[in-house]
Order: structure tokens, then C-alpha cells, then sequence
């Protein structure tokens, strides 16, 4: 049985498959291997000249950036369009697109590591030649890596007629394009760029935020008008930065603000605000932090601890002194920490309630004797 089954099996092989059928199959092989291998030298020619035609652009780009730079005077920029040469590059950009995006890219490198007159006359370059129409074309109608590289295009050239434009792009539904817009319009107005959070109803990324307070911190002038609002924004987020930016700026008339954030229902929320709190305490404070400890996870217990380490004082003495047998052995540590540092007699207090012979006392009593004599 089993043999005529095998003999079965190969006279159906031998009617199937052909030597003809082989050679055509391997025939059908080459043909796509040959296509795929032609396609990929196609590719890499096409991307090899591409690389080799932006790096000449880039040559040729450099040299009218730098006599840009070097210009003092608008009349000077003027005489320098003038020029003949200066001509030649400026009619290959209105006749290559790639060549006006080589040379766009090129001053937003530039600008960044430039400032005063010599920016200014790169801005200065980038709007008269009419490339900021191409960045504007982009952020209307390219795909979200397009905007978001407009954006930061236009921003980074200083283009403040088009914040308007960009600020309708600050609640975008993809991440980066709304988190370039939000960047742009505080890089491009200071403060007063911050009028987004009115109405932002997505979040504020870790990220995001501190690359907001980094373009604030070079703004010289400061507008807090709106924070109390800010801190009642039903977006979490939006009070987050917000309490980001009292313990940044130091506002102390936001104080009776960040108490109440004490009580937000946003665990990260409250942990902030203790943060925010810390720049801009207020003996007033420790009442409440005691009410609110036992509320709170581990965590936030800590961080209370450790606020209590730097404003407490002998009214906390009790609460303090409960918290050495917690059972967890990093509130102990946080709260031995603090009253070594803010009671009088700190050392005696600890001996009489802990057993200085056993860990982790043996090592954690000495060592906060000498954070102390330090």
C-alpha cells in the first residue's frame, strides 16, 4: 500500500513539474532578482548625485551667508543684492525648488548660532528673497513632518507675521506639530505666547514643557496676568507648567494658588505644587502639609518630609517623631533626616525612640551627624 502511494506521488511530480517548468520558474527568479537589484542602483545613483548636488549648494550657500552676515547696514545688504553674482544665486532660486529648500535650511542652522546684527540680516535675507512664502506654502498644505518643519522654519527666522498662523496650530491633533507650534509662538512673543494654555485641551509632554521654559528664560520681559487661570485649567497638564513656572519665577503672590493645587485630584498635580511651594514657602504651610500626609502614598510623604526638612521647626516635633516607626524605611530616613535638622536637641530625641544599635541607625545616626556639622 505504502509503495503504490509513493509511486502515485511521483507520477503526479513527474506530470507537474517539467524541466521546462523549472527553467521558467528560475527564469521568473532572475527576473525579479535582476529588477530589484536595478531598482536599488537606480536608488542609490539618484541618492548619491542628490548628496553630492546639496553639498555644493551648501559651498556656494556659505559664502553668501557669511558676506550677509557681515553686512552692517541695510544699504549695505542692498549693494550686496546688487551684485552680479549675488544675482545669479538669487535667479537659480526662482527656478529650483530644491535649491531654495538647500538654502532655507542652511540659514535656520546658521541663524542659531548667530545673534545680534548678523541674525537679523539672515531674517532679514529669508523674507526678501521670499522664502518664507515657501515655508508658509509647507505649514498650509504639506503633511504633519512638513508643518512641523515649517514652523520651526518660521520661527526660527523670526517671521512674527505669521504667528497667527502658527498659533492656530498649537492644539493640532498630531503631537509634533502642535508641540512646535506651542515652542514657536512663546519663541517668537515671550510670555505672551502662553495665551495658548486657554485653550489647549491636549497635554503638555514632560518634554514640552521644558523646552517652554527654556525658550522663556530668554525673554526679558514677564507676564503672569493669567496664572491663577491657568491653575484652575481643567487640562492637568496645564497646571503642571504652571506651578513649573512659580517655582522657576518665584511667585510669591500665587501663593494661596498653589495651597489650593495641594488639594487637586491629580497625584502629579500636588506633587509639584509641594515643589512650586518650596521656592515660595510660608510657615502657614506646615499646618497643612501635616493634614495632608496621611492622605497621600509614599511618595508624596517624602516629599513632604524633606519640605518639612527645610522649614520646620519645633511644632512639627510630635508628627516627626511618629513617623520613626513607620514601617517603610524610607519615610524613616526622610523623617530622621528632619529633625536632625530642624530640632533643637536632635540627636538625644532620636536616641530615646530608636534602638541606635541596629540598622538602619548604626550607619544613618552618624552620617546625619555630619550632614549637620557641614
Amino acid at each position: 500500500m505504502e509503495m503504490e502511494f509513493k509511486m502515485a506521488a511521483q507520477q503526479v511530480l513527474d506530470v507537474f513539474i517539467q524541466p521546462v517548468h523549472l527553467m521558467l520558474a528560475m527564469f521568473i527568479f532572475i527576473a525579479i532578482i535582476t529588477v530589484v537589484i536595478f531598482f536599488i542602483l537606480v536608488y542609490l545613483i539618484r541618492r548619491t548625485a542628490r548628496s553630492y548636488r546639496r553639498a555644493q549648494l551648501r559651498e556656494t550657500y556659505s559664502s553668501l551667508i557669511s558676506e550677509l552676515a557681515l553686512c552692517e547696514t541695510e544699504n549695505e545688504l542692498q549693494e550686496f543684492l546688487a551684485l552680479s553674482s549675488t544675482q545669479e544665486q538669487l535667479h537659480l532660486l526662482l527656478n529650483d525648488a530644491y535649491s531654495r529648500k538647500v538654502l532655507v535650511s542652511e540659514l535656520l542652522k546658521t541663524v542659531k548660532n548667530m545673534s545680534g546684527t548678523a541674525a537679523l540680516n539672515i531674517c532679514w535675507f529669508y523674507e526678501k528673497a521670499g522664502l518664507d512664502n515657501d515655508s508658509l506654502t509647507r505649514l498650509q498644505e504639506g503633511a504633519w513632518h512638513v508643518k512641523a518643519r515649517a514652523i520651526q522654519e518660521l520661527s526660527g527666522l523670526q517671521q512674527k507675521k505669521y504667528i497667527t498662523k502658527i498659533y492656530r496650530l498649537t492644539n493640532h491633533p498630531d503631537e509634533l506639530v502642535r508641540n512646535e507650534a506651542r515652542t514657536a509662538v512663546v519663541k517668537l512673543t515671550g510670555f505672551d505666547g502662553l495665551r495658548f494654555l486657554d485653550v489647549v485641551s491636549y497635554p503638555l509632554t514632560e518634554w514640552q514643557q521644558l523646552c517652554l521654559l527654556y525658550e522663556l528664560s530668554l525673554h526679558g520681559s514677564r507676564a503672569f496676568e493669567q496664572a491663577p487661570r491657568w491653575l484652575q485649567s481643567k487640562n492637568n497638564s496645564v497646571v503642571e507648567f504652571t506651578l513649573r513656572l512659580v517655582e522657576v519665577y518665584k511667585l510669591y503672590e500665587l501663593y494661596p494658588n498653589v495651597i489650593a493645587c495641594l488639594h487637586h485630584p491629580a497625584k502629579i498635580v500636588r506633587k509639584k505644587a509641594l515643589a512650586a511651594l518650596n521656592e515660595i514657602y510660608d510657615s502657614t504651610a506646615n499646618e497643612l502639609l501635616v493634614e495632608m500626609y496621611t492622605k497621600e502614598d509614599a511618595d508624596v510623604q517624602v516629599q513632604i518630609l524633606k519640605l518639612l526638612q527645610e522649614h520646620g521647626g519645633e511644632a512639627e516635633q510630635f508628627f516627626l517623631l511618629q513617623q520613626l516607626i513607620h514601617p517603610q524605611q524610607e519615610i524613616k530616613v526622610a523623617a530622621a533626616r528632619a529633625i536632625f535638622h530642624t530640632q533643637p536637641e536632635a540627636e538625644r530625641l532620636l536616641k530615646q525612640q530608636v534602638d541606635e544599635e541596629s540598622y538602619p541607625w548604626t550607619v544613618l545616626l552618624p552620617q546625619l551627624k555630619q550632614e549637620v556639622a557641614l
